[in-house]
């Protein structure tokens, strides 16, 4: 990227030498902040190398030299560009995009595939994830991809499938284990090429007991973890809150954290919504698993 440095240039005749001075050293002070307050805004300078036609700088610059990077993201697609935020960068690639932001990604990351689909229908680095601040790693417990975001630690992750709820095929989803001891955490799966949604809630003991008493609070508590779901209806938000509530009324804990509905309290879009008689009769709740 061109960047552009001012200059001080000349000075009026007929100043008093120590005032010539004095007004010197005041330009070059001047100018000496404006350059470092430039390259903090913008990582890229005008010397740095020119790969396929567009310049390619500073944090973006290493982190596409690191490793197999540069062969996964291929040529870049633009110049480096300014977010709506005015201090975060992005460059765009053939494979992907390099964000980078002064605070806040930890140096510059390459968001792509399903994850970076899943993160743009959630609104870029505006939206509800904020910034990569890790690459892509390997989940060995869930079989999955994984990348974590700025905003609450949340992780998104990509999975071939693992055979776990909702990702028994393929899915894309995310993962919030940061803001309640009411819930370990709150993990949404989304089975790729449906509308379906699985939410599984991990609550603590504490929380098994506080969601009896309040199931209302504690449904409101658990999505203080991760954001709702987009795409899902009104009907469907309605079933997914009545399985949660019949998981509060009748999950009972065991012991280290679990409880008689296990580790998770799974809430699946496809169920019926169902009256509150039957979800609060046990003799018809089917386990909080109707049809």
């Amino acid at each position: 990227m061109t960047r552009q440095r001012n200059s001080q240039t000349g000075l009026s005749h007929g100043l008093r030498p120590w005032r010539t001075a004095l007004l010197k050293s005041a330009a070059v002070a001047f100018a000496s902040t404006l350059i470092a307050l430039t390259v903090q805004a913008s990582p890229a300078l005008a010397d740095d190398p020119t790969i396929c036609g567009h310049k390619v700088g500073g944090e973006i610059l290493k982190k596409y030299q690191e490793g197999e990077i540069a062969k996964k993201l291929g040529c870049p697609a633009t110049d480096e560009l300014t977010n709506p935020d005015g201090q975060g960068k992005r460059q765009q690639f053939d494979g992907g995009t390099l964000y980078w932001h002064p605070t806040l990604s930890h140096g510059a990351h390459p968001v792509w595939g399903k994850i970076g689909q899943l993160w743009a229908d959630y609104g870029w680095e505006t939206g509800a994830f904020g910034y990569p601040t890790s690459d892509e790693g390997w989940d060995q417990e869930y079989k999955s991809w994984y990348q974590r975001f700025s905003t609450n630690n949340l992780t998104l992750f990509w999975s071939s499938g693992n055979g776990v709820e909702g990702c028994k095929g393929e899915c894309v989803g995310y993962s919030g284990i940061t803001g309640t001891d009411l819930f370990k955490e709150t993990r949404v799966e989304i089975p790729v090429g449906t509308q379906n949604v699985v939410v599984r809630a991990f609550p603590t003991t504490r929380g098994t007991v506080q969601a009896r008493v309040d199931p209302a609070g504690a449904w409101k508590e658990m999505w203080s973890l991760a954001p709702y779901p987009h795409g899902v209806s009104k009907t469907e938000n309605s079933s997914l809150y009545k399985q949660f509530v019949c998981h509060a009324v009748y999950d009972v804990p065991t012991g280290g954290g679990d409880g008689t509905s296990g580790i998770s309290w799974d809430l699946e879009s496809w169920h019926a919504d169902v009256s509150w008689a039957r979800v609060l009769n046990p003799l018809r709740n089917d386990a909080c698993d109707w049809k």
